[in-house]
């Protein structure tokens, strides 16, 4: 046995293939069902194969084949034993370690040309014979243990090798597009899984230097394996890729107090904790979305709606964390010891158009970032942002590869080199890797700024200067300004959930929210940004426009007649939903079209497809749900229910017995609690003077506190004509001089009232206003 340590890599394994098929159209063919395809490899030599899971890290730590083989490439291989753990079918052990050994790759190849596949090596209560090598003994040296109890689990027939079989179509140039894929494996239950094969790698490797966990949520990684690695390896630094969030395993390390070392995942886990988001606003700025998950990963305290949050108590924390993107972009930290704060990696360099080709891609980053720390003396810890410029750089051009090799319909690159991928070893153990360009602020840094920018006058001090940074008021929807609060929270969920609708080809049933405002707070704008979003065709109504019934059935053969020339999905808006017609409301009449797709005309019954819609009201829901029909009506809202103004008292607002003077009381009220709104008033007030004077470069803090400081009756569009009175406005800098002056510009008390105190003229102090991000 050797002195070197060992790297255990232990979970889910997965032998991929990837098919690439062209449409075919035969006409003595027939029994073809929904398409018929025909495969694009050239011949029967061109493989199909590639690896998954622990199988693809395990052949890119060890490198390619002696023959191909440079001195920098077998770095890890001659510095540490390295060892794979997971479950297949006990009966292709001998085969498994042929499909990882590197060598003969010519000669082992896996072809839907050819059926027999690879040969069964020989074995003979031996060593393992390779029969690509004249039944010489097989030189890999990477040790795999399969962990399958085939005697608890009443023998080998309930264990798979699992499987994974993608169906690409492709032109030859063209883009590859996914069109099928199935997976065949088995159900793993814990308890057929052998602990005893745990200690056995312990007895035969003493020195286990590092643990590389993958757990793709498959049965393999679970409470009892992990308990057992940690006793037995207390001492190990543990890598982590998991697909699952929290899953239940993570107690164990919680439990035992121990940190991982490395903690890796991708946007489309992160997309499901947190929902669609901004994660990275520029090279200089992580998104407030990214620290979030950032906050979890690390073990570090958070803050929602500008209160600081305890993490996440069932999560480990981690020394170094990374989330790598959909465009290839990284958002990356390590943790300083023993504190609340961390080194932030923003590399912002998303590429132009995503490869249609990324099998591999996150192993390869994930790799990448393990190779740097094992080889390295500084580790992730004091060098994490070259090394994440480093990582990102292979696994992108990793897939550039991969693409490239099916545009020449030869996919073969992806049954062989894994193990080159990291084809820039050399420059991680000797050299360095930097990007230019600014670096973001550190995490508590970077939550202050995010903080102070969502509260009172939304100024952020940078370099002793005062700023404000509009573009922090812009989520996911392009210039639709939402600085915080209840309200951010629900139109991200908004967004998330209409995301996951506009991906189901096969919708069943329609999606149908209601925004909930005063006139002018925009919520038809609201739609509209959802529509241009999602590239929804577009269709408003307005109830209170509609003379008869026979106006709202023409908005729906509008709607069935769009749906038939349009392969788009389509979003209704339907305003003042609780506007009558013909003395009556028109929610009863929506109630078959928004749900059952189906109204009458002429005696004839007609159908509209599952579709977008979006209610609007100034009404309660309570309210609403008094009306006729309004209970029915709301029981078929299946999406969100959105507060767009300010107003908690909203019945009040509506009373008929409320005067004037009354009404105004309990709005000013209402908005005084709602300080996040307030905030947004001072964003919408400085977008608005860009938008028409601008661009502005500078504004005068009393300006700031008159839009804090103001309560537009009308919403957005009482803030519009307040704006559009500012006059004298001169190289892009607005002044308290330039504010229109209420007593002498009377009509605009139709619009604006005043919260707390009007601004005196005297007070000067110049901010900066910054449009977009820094670059």
């Amino acid at each position: 046995m050797s002195d070197k340590p060992s790297i255990l890599i232990i979970g889910d394994w997965f032998i991929d293939e990837n098919w690439l098929m062209a449409n075919c159209d035969i006409y003595h063919s027939y029994n073809v069902g929904d398409a018929h395809f025909i495969g694009l490899l050239k011949d029967a030599t061109s493989s199909s194969q590639s690896l998954c899971g622990v199988a693809s890290i395990l052949r890119i730590l060890y490198g390619p084949a002696k023959k191909a083989c440079t001195p920098e490439m077998q770095l890890i291989r001659d510095r540490y034993h390295l060892i794979g753990a997971g479950v297949w079918n006990p009966s292709d052990n001998l085969i498994l370690q042929c499909v990882m050994c590197p060598e003969y790759c010519e000669s082992k190849r896996r072809t839907p040309y050819i059926l027999s596949g690879l040969e069964q090596p020989k074995h003979n209560d031996g060593p393992c014979l390779c029969p690509h090598n004249n039944d010489q003994p097989c030189q890999y040296d990477a040790k795999i243990y399969n962990l399958a109890d085939a005697k608890k689990a009443g023998g080998i027939l309930h264990f798979s090798t699992n499987r994974l079989i993608r169906i690409y179509e492709g032109f030859g140039s063209d883009q590859p597009k996914l069109r099928s894929r199935y997976d065949w494996r088995l159900e793993i239950r814990p308890e057929w899984i052998s602990l005893k094969e745990l200690t056995k790698i312990k007895r035969e490797n003493t020195s286990i230097k590092a643990v590389v966990i993958v757990d793709h949520g498959h049965g393999v990684i679970g409470p009892q394996v992990i308990h057992k690695l940690l006793k037995l390896f207390p001492e190990a630094e543990y890598y982590v890729r998991s697909k699952l969030a929290s899953p239940g395993w993570f107690k164990e390390f919680v439990d035992a107090k121990k940190r991982f070392k490395l903690a890796f995942t991708d946007q489309q886990l992160v997309a499901y904790r947190k929902g669609v988001r901004v994660w990275q606003h520029g090279p200089a700025v992580v998104g407030r979305g990214a620290l979030e998950v950032l906050s979890d990963l690390l073990g570090l305290p958070w803050y929602e709606h500008n209160k600081k949050q305890a993490p996440e108590s069932s999560e480990p924390g981690a020394d170094a964390a990374a989330i790598l993107f959909d465009n290839n972009a990284v958002v990356a930290a390590s943790r300083e010891p023993g504190g609340e704060d961390a080194t932030l990696v923003n590399v912002f360099e998303p590429r132009i158009k995503q490869q249609p080709i990324r099998v591999g891609r996150s192993s390869v980053f994930f790799d990448s970032l393990i190779y740097w720390d094992l080889m390295r003396p500084e580790g992730l810890q004091c060098s994490i942002r070259p090394a994440c410029i480093w990582a990102e750089q292979n696994a992108y051009r990793w897939t550039v590869a991969c693409t490239e090799a099916w545009m020449k319909e030869e996919p073969s690159e992806l049954s062989g080199p894994f193990e080159t991928a990291i084809y820039m070893m050399p420059r991680a153990d000797q050299g360095t890797v930097d990007m230019p360009g600014p670096v973001p602020a550190n995490y508590k840094t970077s939550w202050t700024e995010w903080n102070d920018s969502s509260k009172e006058l939304g100024l952020v001090t940078v370099g002793g200067e005062d700023q404000i940074q509009l573009w922090r008021a812009y989520g996911v929807l392009k210039d639709y300004v939402c600085t915080g609060g209840e309200k951010r929270t629900n139109i991200n969920r908004l967004i998330h959930n209409l995301g996951k609708y506009w991906k189901d080809r096969k919708t069943k049933y329609p999606f149908n929210c209601l925004f909930l405002a005063e006139p002018g707070w925009g919520k038809s704008y609201l739609a509209r940004c959802l529509a241009e979003h999602f590239d929804f065709e577009f269709l408003r109504y307005s109830i209170a426009q509609m003379a008869s019934n026979s106006d709202l059935i023409d908005a729906f053969k509008v709607i069935a007649s769009t749906q038939n020339r349009t392969h788009k999905k389509v979003l209704v808006f339907i305003d003042e939903i609780d506007a009558k017609i013909e003395n009556h409301t028109a929610m009863g009449l929506l109630l078959g079209p928004m749900w059952d797709g189906q109204f009458k005309l002429e005696g004839n019954l007609y159908s509209i497809a599952p579709c977008i819609w979006v209610f609007a009201s100034t009404k309660h829901v309570d309210e609403l749900a008094g009306e006729p029909k309004g209970r029915d009506f709301l029981s078929r809202i299946n999406g969100p229910i959105i507060d767009l103004d300010f107003l908690t008292n909203r019945k009040a607002i509506h009373a008929e017995t409320i005067t004037d003077p009354d009404r105004i009381k309990v709005m000013k009220q209402d908005l005084r609690d709602c300080s996040y709104l307030r905030t947004e008033m001072v964003y919408l007030g400085v977008s608005l003077l860009n938008q028409q004077f601008g661009p502005i470069s500078k504004i005068d803090k009393a300006v700031l506190e008159i839009f804090y400081n103001i309560m537009p009756k009308n919403g957005i569009r009482s803030l519009e004509v307040f704006v559009s009175q500012f006059s004298n406005i001169s190289r892009g800098r607005v002044t308290r001089e330039n504010v229109p002056d209420l007593n002498v510009a009377s009509e605009l008390r139709r619009h604006i009232d005043v919260l707390d105190s009007w601004p005196p003229g005297a007070t000067y102090r110049e901010v900066k206003v910054l449009i977009n991000p820094p670059k």
